[in-house]
């Protein structure tokens, strides 16, 4: 007889083989639970496995869950597709991972599985903070003590109103012209402060005490570039989970004292942020503005959380360059000073430095100071102009520069009123002064250089042979009438003159009118 024996054949798909559902979404969230629901996959499977954790707040590790309808390790009937996690603390942080699964004897396959993040617990609101105290620490100080909410999860921080105006103590909507300060320290117990004598004066202050979760900010909020209308700033993310960041940019103009929100660029007030970049640009400020930068973490949801935010202040935007002082001129002279002025520039700068220089000044000469602004004098930037005094020279040049101190110092390359000659000066003549040689048409003289300051010698020669009293000026030759000798000569031939010509010479020292 022949037998017949049966042989089965078990097929385990592979865990790549298994597909995975699809559209994995919240669709409900409560005090202590959350619904989610799904696409269940086309290719045969057995059942669904959950795994699930709490992955805690900033710095803590992450749990699997062991209590509730999505414990970690639950299994769900492969006709479901929805399913409502309950149980749950408030605040926690639950990542959910559901996979599809085979399961054929001792062998079984299981898919990769789709990972749903970021759910949030909101939980219950904290209850009201306790034995609210006022405590007149000094003349000056008022302490407020309280005791934190007892039923409370997470990281709490407190809300304080103070109001000065109310009818009753009893019906928060009778007071007015309130102050809101925020702490975010956990469990922060007091609140100080100092308003001198007017708070004295009230017999009563209404303070409401809002108990509130906080979220936790980003950490390292760092200046890492800058430009002459933009910045860049880095981060680092926090561990909870929050849905995206928030953005609060403020820029106050030069000189106006003012924060005035920025509504242009890539961070205009308000800009949302994506969770996952940990690094933005901000551009389009206006130069030399002192820009205000916070970085808030926000989670959606009934009562939208949002932190006290991580701030970077004093971000000076340099602009393009420096601005020159414009219509620079000479107001008032006297023997020894000058007054000049100027018409501000516009564009942002700290102060002027106003530099003056002797003209031409020789080792040797007597007069070779160039005064109080000679080593560079600082001028206020609310100023337009400046005497310089002490100066002992013939002629000076003062120039004025802007100066920029923030952002690693900037200095303009200036503007210069050149060939300020010095009033009321008694230039000296020539000593000396004599005739050495005679020719058939011409002569030659000398002199001595007299030892103070001057810029050249300035010749006038006269033909006086008709023996009248009216001189002719000699016109021609090498002494013509008005020519100008270097200052280094102490000698020269005068020539082309007629025959029988009697010549009277004059050499005088001469220094520049002024220049701009």
């Amino acid at each position: 007889m022949l037998s017949r024996s049966k042989i089965i054949v078990f097929v385990i798909c592979s865990t790549k083989e298994l597909s995975d559902v699809t559209n994995l979404r919240v669709t409900d969230v409560g005090q202590n639970h959350f619904t989610m629901s799904w696409t269940p996959p086309l290719s045969h499977f057995d059942y669904y496995l959950i795994k699930s954790y709490d992955l805690g707040n900033v710095g803590d590790m992450s749990k699997p869950l062991r209590v509730g309808s999505c414990s970690y390790g639950t299994v769900i009937h492969r006709d479901q597709s929805e399913i409502s996690c309950d149980n749950l603390k408030a605040c926690a942080n639950i990542s959910i991972t559901v996979h599809t699964k085979i399961r054929r004897g001792t062998h079984d396959a299981t898919s990769t599985g789709t990972k749903l993040e970021g759910v949030l617990i909101p939980g219950r609101e904290p209850d009201s903070p306790k034995n609210l105290k006022i405590i007149h620490a000094s003349a000056k100080v008022t302490r407020i003590q309280w005791e934190p909410p007892s039923k409370a999860s997470g990281k709490i921080g407190h809300i304080v109103s103070v109001c000065r105006t109310f009818t009753s103590c009893d019906e928060p909507e009778s007071v007015d012209n309130c102050t809101e300060r925020e702490t975010s320290e956990p469990w922060y117990r007091s609140y100080i402060f100092h308003e001198n004598q007017h708070i004295m004066k009230k017999t009563r202050v209404f303070v409401t005490l809002v108990a509130l979760f906080l979220l936790p900010d980003a950490d390292n909020l760092t200046l890492v570039d800058i430009g002459p209308d933009y910045f860049t700033v880095s981060w680092m993310r926090p561990m909870a989970q929050f849905d995206y960041y928030w953005l609060e940019v403020y820029q106050m103009d030069d000189g106006s004292g003012t924060l005035t929100p920025q509504r242009v660029g890539l961070c205009a007030n308000g800009t949302i942020v994506h969770r996952d970049q940990t690094q933005f640009t901000c551009d389009m400020f206006k130069p030399c503005s002192n820009v205000t930068i916070t970085l808030h973490t926000q989670a959606k949801g009934t009562s939208e959380l949002r932190s006290p935010g991580a701030t970077l202040q004093g971000i000076f935007m340099p602009g393009k360059g420096i601005p020159e002082v414009v219509k620079l001129k000479q107001t008032a002279i006297t023997e020894h000073s000058v007054t000049i002025s100027w018409e501000r520039p516009k564009g942002c700068f700290d102060d002027y430095v106003v530099t003056a220089s002797a003209d031409n000044t020789e080792p040797g000469s007597r007069e070779t100071s160039a005064g109080t602004c000679g080593s560079g004098t600082i001028v206020p930037a609310n100023e337009t102009s400046v005497t310089c005094d002490g100066i002992e020279a013939s002629g000076v040049s003062i120039m004025v520069q802007t100066r920029r101190l923030k952002s690693g110092g900037l200095i303009s390359q200036g503007v210069t009123l050149q060939g300020i000659a010095m009033s009321k000066r008694v230039l000296p003549d020539v000593t000396n002064f004599t005739l050495i040689d005679v020719g058939p048409d011409y002569f030659t003289v000398s002199w001595a250089r007299p030892s103070s300051y001057f810029d050249y010698y300035w010749v006038e020669v006269y033909d006086n042979s008709n023996g009248s009293d009216i001189h002719t000026p000699h016109r021609v030759g090498s002494c013509a009438y008005g020519n100008i000798i270097h200052r280094d000569q102490n000698q020269i031939t005068c020539d082309k003159f007629k025959a029988c010509v009697t010549q009277a010479s004059q050499y005088t020292c001469k220094a520049r009118a002024p220049q701009v």
